[in-house]
């Protein structure tokens, strides 16, 4: 019995020592990321200080609610792309600054304290509901990661936040209308969450993308479309004419083109910008409406901003699903080209080494059994020797064809001439091949994409077109190399048409897949000119 007594304290104190230990492992974890943590979290409470700024600039005198509250959203965003161990920092970083923007405005201090209660609840609950089913990656280039957005960041939230927000304001005399201030503060919010938290999660993911697909041709795109929004919406929002409500939809062309070319990257930009302008413009009594009270005409314009919103995000959202279809499809053909080289390569180094090397050895064994045998013999053997060598030579051409130990190692243009020499011999068509600024060193991959395009074109030629004379010339031109195949023969006619249909779309895909261009004419009896462009620069690089 006393054995059993001194024993329990043993079996409670065991696990106990063990979470302490864990505890502890856990706080110094915590406490080696802090010094990174720091950073961030005042990063955060600047964006913070900044919205809340801006939400004050855009609040009309004589009301308590803003018509646009940015803070919110910065808040959202931040717990968005942050660990939740790390929430909490955000908040104790974020209250100084509250304070610091708020005391000194006139916001009594228990006004302030609700109001920070109520922002940071906001920005909790819609994104501890969103990550709850979604990955910040997944949120608006999908639609159903836009669906779970707009449910819980830009309604659910908003919509019991703006309770507590609206019980602060009347609770300590800053306003009276309960109903009146909750709904002013949800569509506030609601307008800056649609707007300001995709902007910031996209820049902080998308950065790096965004920037490795900039050209000139795109930043210049970007920025007549960035002049564009900005000026059609300060003419729009800043009008001080008679009432001109339908110049709303002004900017709705513009949102169109920017979505369809730059997708979710340009379109929360753009609606940033166009909210902050006319909210600017309407608290200024200069809108489309003028003439109404300007509570109805801040709710009309945050009405009308969340409307054009919703649908734009969706489009967004649609064509980047269709984008990331297309990109899934062209990544898996690239995989099937990438295999089928291998194939080919695995086959050709088969048929050299292995056939052709038996087959050479059964030459030699053939021509040592002639040299012994008896007189009648002779012919025979001579004919399989003869066989055997044919054999050997055969299998080495389509190891050749197969896989180019030219193109390997001795680079494009030489392997073009071999080829243009050997299509030249066996098919015998005058093939004419010349080339000029080519540069010496070529990535592989589109060495290998111009040498298939070249030889199913040659194939065809010999197969199908009765050429006599087949052109065919390689041009470097700065970034670009271009290939032009050009033959006298009788085109791709419609009954052969199907013959040589699968080898030109394997032509059109290699070449589309390494972000060339294919062009085809041809016409009865007028011959076939091929057209392949691609980029110097891979890809994949």
């Amino acid at each position: 019995m006393a054995d059993r007594i001194w024993a329990l304290p043993l079996k409670v104190s065991a696990p106990a020592s063990e979470r302490v230990r864990n505890n502890r492992a856990l706080v110094v974890s915590w406490l080696a990321g802090f010094p990174r943590q720091i950073p961030v979290a005042l990063l955060v409470a600047a964006g913070y200080y900044l919205g809340t700024k801006i939400g004050f600039l855009l609040t009309p005198k004589q009301m308590p609610i803003a018509t646009y509250w940015p803070s919110n959203a910065v808040l959202l965003a931040s717990f968005l792309l942050t660990p939740y161990s790390m929430w909490w920092v955000i908040l104790l970083a974020v209250l100084p600054a509250h304070l610091l923007v708020q005391l000194p405005a006139g916001v009594p201090i228990a006004t302030a304290c609700g109001w920070f209660v109520s922002n940071g609840a906001e920005a909790l609950l819609g994104a501890a509901c969103i990550r709850h089913f979604k990955k910040p990656e997944e949120l608006f280039e999908t639609v159903p990661g836009v669906l779970v957005f707009l449910g819980f960041a830009v309604v659910f939230a908003p919509l019991a936040s703006s309770f507590v927000d609206a019980a602060v304001v009347v609770s300590t005399g800053l306003g009276n209308g309960y109903w009146r201030l909750w709904t002013a503060r949800l569509f506030s919010n609601m307008l800056a969450e649609l707007t300001v938290a995709p902007t910031i999660i996209l820049l902080v993911l998308k950065w790096r993308s965004w920037v490795q697909r900039l050209t000139t041709s795109r930043v210049i795109e970007a920025l007549l479309l960035a002049v564009g929004i900005i000026g059609v919406s300060c003419a729009v929002f800043g009008n001080t004419s008679p009432t001109r409500p339908a110049l709303m939809y002004s900017p709705l062309p513009l949102l169109v083109w920017i979505v369809v070319r730059f997708g979710v990257g340009g379109l929360y930009p753009s609606l940033l910008s166009i909210a902050l302008i006319s909210m600017w413009n309407v608290i200024r009594g200069r809108d489309p409406f003028i003439l109404a009270p300007m509570a109805q005409n801040i709710l009309g314009i945050q009405i009308f901003l969340s409307t054009v919103a919703l649908p734009m995000m969706l489009l967004a959202a649609v064509l980047a699903e269709r984008r990331a279809v297309t990109e899934s499809l062209r990544q898996s053909r690239r995989r099937l080209i990438d295999a089928q080289e291998q194939e080919r390569r695995r086959i050709a180094r088969e048929l050299h080494d292995d056939i052709g090397q038996q087959l050479t050895l059964l030459q030699l064994e053939l021509d040592q059994v002639r040299g012994q045998s008896a007189e009648p013999l002779k012919p025979l053997l001579d004919k399989l020797y003869r066989q055997a060598s044919d054999a050997s030579d055969a299998a080495r051409t389509i190891s050749h064809k197969l896989h180019s130990v030219q193109l390997e190692f001795l680079g494009l243009v030489p392997a073009l001439r071999n080829l243009c020499d050997t299509v030249r011999k066996e098919a015998s068509v005058d093939v004419v091949f010349t080339e000029e600024n080519v540069p010496t060193c070529i990535d592989p991959q589109l060495s290998l994409c111009l040498y298939r395009v070249t030889q199913e074109a040659l194939h065809n030629v010999a197969r199908h077109s009765h050429a006599h004379k087949v052109a065919i010339r390689l041009l470097g031109r700065g970034e670009w190399l271009s290939l032009y195949i050009a033959d006298d023969g009788v085109g791709i006619a419609k009954e052969r048409g199907h013959a040589v249909a699968l080898g030109l779309e394997s032509m059109r895909e290699r070449v589309v897949l390494v972000g060339g261009t294919f062009t085809l004419a041809s016409g009865p009896m007028s011959g076939t000119r091929i057209e392949a462009t691609i980029p110097l620069k891979s890809p994949e690089s």
